[in-house]
């Protein structure tokens, strides 16, 4: 349930949207005016509101009803917390400070997991993440990073997921005045943040169901064979969730022990993890 002093922070966010002249639409970025759009655009002010209301509802879960201790740790470290492997084309950003050869933090994770060794149970963070790799559709180089790491078990973990997910879409809704101005298709997207608000626990498939759906459905070219396992491609994906015919995010769990890209614990030759889902909001009202 979203707080009341957030709530009247939208309210106000809200009510200064209706004092605002002019359109809403993105400018055209120019590298030369960039920052002249920041200070006069009602896009960009907008964005800066939605982005406000995630951060509060973000240290209001994980700080409140979860228990988490928020931690900000450092931007540079000497360590590589996302080394290059199969699925992961992310390389190391260096960096000198002064006389100190570094590299720009990708991750949190490898900070926080001594922590949790030490007896914090939860522990989260907003951070900004860099990666050495090209953004594409897929994948951003750099973005804020809502990051958790904590003791326990998969299935405590999905729930506190699932949870985050629930009540972010619960504050959008409370913003959707604002939301509807910048998004490219308000009525989907508000659709989907009301249906995510109702959903129960969401669905779960295992990787060999998903791989078999795919090569059922002619897609099998969108696994990746190897001596060493399979793996799916993002458009795999995306026709999987087509083929489910789903219209929440799903859980996809137990991979192929050998092909999942960072470190998981194995079980005979699958690993216990699991990876959400998301429909393409965007592609939805070609295909729902």
């Amino acid at each position: 349930m979203v707080p009341d002093y957030i709530l009247q922070i939208i309210k106000k966010d809200i009510k200064s949207m209706k004092g605002r002249n002019g359109n809403f639409v993105v400018p055209n970025y120019k590298p030369e005016t960039h920052y002249l759009d920041l200070t006069s655009s009602n896009y960009y002010f907008a964005l800066l509101c939605i982005r406000n209301h995630i951060k509060l509802i973000s240290d209001h879960y994980f700080n409140t009803i979860i228990g988490a201790k928020n931690i900000d740790l450092f931007m540079l470290t000497p360590s590589i917390s996302s080394p290059m492997g199969p699925g992961s084309d992310s390389e190391a950003i260096p960096i000198t400070f002064g006389k100190l050869s570094s590299y720009l933090v990708d991750s949190s994770q490898f900070g926080f997991e001594p922590l949790i060794l030490n007896g914090l149970d939860k522990v989260y963070c907003y951070l900004p993440s860099m990666r050495g790799e090209d953004y594409d559709n897929r994948h951003l180089n750099q973005f804020y990073h809502c990051e958790m790491e904590m003791a326990g078990t998969r299935e405590e973990m999905k729930k506190i997921i699932e949870g985050y997910i629930k009540i972010l879409s619960e504050t959008l809704l409370e913003a959707k005045e604002i939301v509807a101005l910048i998004s490219v298709n308000p009525k989907v997207s508000i659709a989907v943040l009301e249906e995510l608000v109702k959903q129960g626990k969401f669905a779960e498939f295992t990787f060999d169901e998903a791989v078999e759906l795919l090569e059922k459905n002619g897609k099998k070219h969108l696994v990746n064979y190897t001596n060493t396992g399979r793996d799916i491609s993002s458009d795999g994906e995306i026709e999987l969730m087509k083929i489910i015919n789903h219209r929440l995010p799903i859980w996809l769990n137990d991979f192929d022990r050998d092909r999942v890209p960072f470190y998981q614990k194995p079980q005979a030759d699958k690993v216990i993890a699991s990876d959400l889902l998301f429909t393409p909001i965007a592609r939805r009202c070609f295909w729902w």
